[in-house]
């Protein structure tokens, strides 16, 4: 039975959205989202109104500025409230200081807001006091300078030349020629600007004379956040207003409940002194656990996208090493096979082409015998001719009486009696030489008889042509045999390379197609991932992190 279309699968609607599963319009799916993420956001905002009248003066840069260049975080309005109290113990020289310094992080709190605005990637340093630069833009390091003077920006130059300065205009435009090029300046940066927006802050927050249980502080730096990512269209209002809800919420509530909770055992331990501790212990779990709980909540869809990213990433990996080792075997097997088919090749074009040497050398070893045989018939022809020869010269010689001959020979008799020896030595030259071949005509090679019969041609005994002609044509025979073994030689080796070059083309033609297969396999996965890459992202943005 084939499996169903995936266009054709049909999911129902869970019973309670039963009532709602006809077809519904973009403003319907925006005002359910609404009536889901509205509440929390409510609640927030409804036990925080009290405090939007007291915290109008007070400024977000401001506050995370002040979160930013402390060791511990600011938890709640109260440690805010101690700390600016704490101001006023200070010498005036001091808090000249404290001021000046909380000055220069409010200036890169509101140079980084300023700078994302206009289109900038903006990262701030991870300490309050990372030597040398405070903001990266696009990449490029940039130090923060506010204040009066430019003492404090040229003495930045002469440690750090290499990193350009953010400042106001004013003190860009008392800067050097040299060094303009080298400042951004930012109206935003103007000191009466910051110095304003920070004191007003100080005084909203000592104009609260009432102890505050809500986290305000939570509600400030949250609705901070929120409202840059909503400003570069990472999330929606809706998106905003339910992590704001779920940040105050879950601080504020679990704060309260676990205070409360924590006071009663308190109370119950030791009266008094319990009922103290107990609430700031219980405080401070019931706020942390809240904010655990509702940070899983708001993190839910980033998680569910991560998860769905890993799997696919997961399945696309198995299904990769799956397709490479299946690609790794066939390729082997190919690469076996073809050796095989190769070598039974190579051995076939072997065997073609030692038959043709086999059959040159057969007809020139026989042409050796055929000339070890005749060779006896034509030195026994040579033999034949010399008697005739001898007979002839000795014919014309002139030669003693038999008595004088004998015993007092003369000179002629001596001439005749030494070409007589001449022959006669001859002709058992000749003798010798053809019994010689006759005994070794089955053993002796071709070479070895043509060398016997030149020296015997180079004495130049008498002319032969019969046996010059059966050498010639043994050397003929001979050169023809080299010729024959040289072509298939030849001829071998130039198949054995064709056979090589198909083989390998082969094997290539093979491994092209499985790689252009595995890339194609690569690209869909890719477009398979993308979408979940893509979702990871933006839910990510969503919560504020640098994906």
């Amino acid at each position: 039975m084939r499996p169903e279309p995936l266009t054709d699968l049909h999911i129902a609607p869970h019973p309670a959205q039963a009532a709602d599963s006809e077809p519904q319009g973009q403003s319907a799916s925006f005002l359910r989202r609404g009536l889901e993420y509205i509440p929390a956001a409510a609640d927030a905002a409804l036990a925080s109104f009290p405090l939007f009248l007291a915290y109008q003066q007070i400024h977000p840069e401001v506050v995370a500025a002040l979160d930013f260049s402390l060791k511990e975080n600011i938890e709640n309005f109260s440690d805010l409230k101690q700390i600016v109290e704490s101001t006023e113990a200070m010498s005036p020289e001091a808090y000249a200081g404290w001021f000046s310094r909380l000055e220069g992080y409010v200036g890169e709190e509101i140079a980084a807001n300023a700078l994302e605005a206009s289109g900038f990637e903006v990262l701030a340093a991870e300490t309050a006091n990372n030597p040398g630069w405070d903001l990266l833009v696009d990449g490029q390091e940039y130090n923060v300078k506010v204040g009066k003077g430019i003492g404090h920006i040229m003495e930045h130059f002469d440690k750090y030349p290499d990193i350009d300065v953010i400042t106001s205009p004013d003190l860009a435009a008392e800067l050097p020629a040299e060094l303009q090029d080298k400042v951004i300046p930012l109206t935003e940066l103007d000191h009466e600007h910051l110095t304003s927006k920070i004191t007003e802050t100080l005084e909203g927050v000592e104009g609260v004379d009432f102890d505050v249980e809500i986290p305000v502080i939570t509600f400030l730096v949250s609705g901070w956040r929120e409202l840059k990512l909503n400003y570069k269209g990472y999330t929606d209002l809706l998106t905003s207003l339910k992590n704001i809800g779920l940040d105050v919420a879950g601080t504020g509530i679990g704060g309260t409940i676990g205070g409360k909770i924590g006071a009663a055992i308190g109370t119950f331990i030791a009266p008094g002194v319990g009922t103290i501790t107990g609430a700031a212990i219980g405080a401070l779990i019931g706020g942390i656990s809240g904010r655990m709980f509702t940070n899983s909540i708001k993190t839910m869809a980033f998680r569910e996208a991560v998860e769905d990213y890993q799997r696919a990433v997961d399945e696309s990996q198995r299904q990769i090493e799956e397709k490479h080792a299946s690609f790794r075997e066939s390729m082997a097997n190919l690469i076996s096979n073809v050796n095989d088919e190769l070598q039974d090749r190579v051995r076939s074009i072997e065997h073609t082409h030692r038959q043709d040497l086999y059959l040159a050398k057969n007809d020139y070893e026989t042409a050796c015998r055929a000339f070890a045989l005749a060779v006896p018939e034509a030195l026994a022809e040579s033999e034949r001719r010399l008697v005739d020869e001898q007979k002839e010269v000795l014919q014309m010689m002139k030669r003693s009486g038999l008595f004088r001959r004998t015993f007092w020979p003369a000179h002629h008799d001596l001439i005749y009696m030494a070409v007589k020896s001449w022959f006669r030595s001859r002709r058992r030259e000749l003798s010798r030489l053809a019994a010689y071949l006759r005994r070794k005509s089955t053993r002796l090679s071709g070479g070895a008889a043509v060398q016997l019969i030149k020296q015997h041609l180079d004495k130049k005994v008498i002319p032969n042509p019969r046996l010059e002609e059966a050498v010639d044509r043994l050397l003929s025979e001979q050169k023809q045999a080299l010729e024959r073994c040289e072509t298939a030689r030849s001829l071998a080796t130039e198949e054995i390379k064709m056979a090589y070059t198909q083989s390998q083309n082969r094997i290539k033609r093979a491994m092209t197609a499985g790689l252009q297969e595995m890339a194609r396999l690569l690209q869909e996965m890719n477009r398979r991932i993308a979408p979940l890459k893509e979702r990871v992202v933006l839910e990510g943005r969503k919560l504020g992190y640098n994906l």
